[in-house]
């Protein structure tokens, strides 16, 4: 039951993840044509050719079945059906709700009937990329330049992830301002594409919510007793040699939560003003005193 229970839930995260990317594109980007890169990108543009006579959910779709194929033979099975569930369920959201969120976004958000695509752009793009940010940290994705990708490194092109997906956006931005006839549109499209990528990286990688302090001192052992009894944080002593002067000392590593580096600072400072220390960003820890393993999500 513990299994099924994981497994349901994970499908349901992944189901609320599409439908908040969905309400992402449908209120701030797709209605002015803001192409936000990608197969949706290619969608947006291809729908307005032909007139809005297919809807975007179903160009999404129609898109990414020559992927689905070509990942069918080249990937196996287990992996293109978790990534075709995802797909469709975001296809689907983008149509059910396309309507009706476009409504709420003319009468509720514009002033006065004014539009400012600019911040269309940053929200829009940071709201499709906490949705399909949800479903990345479930191993799965939406199809298109992400399935793309695999499917390259499978068949031996060594393009990256991050390399295949700049060609791409690349690509549909350009003609997105070509068949738009407008470069600004093109510029917003840029701006939507960064924030979805930075808003992914941070689902992904975390907020920098703690710290790593490096710390060079001749009174290493005091300070490291100082900070096991003072602040409860655990302490690492590494061997190192200072190659100028050759000097063998012990370097101390620390991890603590940003708001408690102030208080190790002034702890080493009242021991040993001229220590050297080396502050970090660290964006995930696992193990005692921080988030444990089991609730890391896979």
């Amino acid at each position: 039951m513990k299994k099924v229970f994981k497994f349901l839930l994970k499908y349901l995260v992944i189901t609320a993840g599409t439908a908040i990317g969905a309400a992402g594109i449908n209120i701030f980007l797709i209605p002015y044509k803001i192409a936000p890169g990608g197969v949706t990108g290619l969608s947006t543009i291809v729908y307005y050719l032909i007139g809005k006579v297919i809807p975007l959910g179903i160009l999404i779709l129609i898109i990414n079945i020559p992927l689905f194929i070509a990942g069918f033979f080249i990937l196996g099975k287990k992996a293109v059906v978790r990534i075709a569930f995802a797909t469709i369920l975001f296809s689907v959201f983008i149509d059910i709700s396309g309507q009706f969120l476009m409504e709420i976004a003319s009468n509720h958000i514009s002033v006065g009937g004014q539009i400012d695509l600019l911040l269309f752009s940053l929200f829009g793009g940071a709201i499709m990329g906490l949705g399909l940010g949800i479903v990345y940290r479930n191993n799965t994705n939406t199809g298109g330049v992400d399935l793309l990708a695999d499917i390259l490194l499978k068949k031996g092109v060594h393009l990256t992830m991050g390399q295949t997906m700049f060609i791409f956006d690349a690509i549909i931005v350009v003609t997105a301002g070509i068949v738009f006839n407008n470069i600004l549109l093109s510029m917003y499209a840029i701006i939507a594409i960064l924030t979805f990528s930075k808003v992914v990286d941070l689902l992904l990688d975390g907020i920098a919510f703690a710290k790593g302090l490096y710390i060079i001192s001749d009174r290493s052992q005091d300070i490291a007793e100082k900070i096991l009894s003072e602040m409860d944080r655990g302490v690492t002593g590494i061997k190192s040699v200072g190659k100028y002067t050759e000097t063998e000392r012990e370097m101390l590593f620390c991890v603590a939560r940003a708001k408690q580096v102030t208080l190790i600072k002034s702890i080493i400072k009242g021991i040993d003003p001229e220590a050297f220390i080396v502050l970090t960003d660290v964006r995930e820890v696992l193990g005692e005193g921080f988030q444990g393993f089991d609730s890391k999500k896979s």
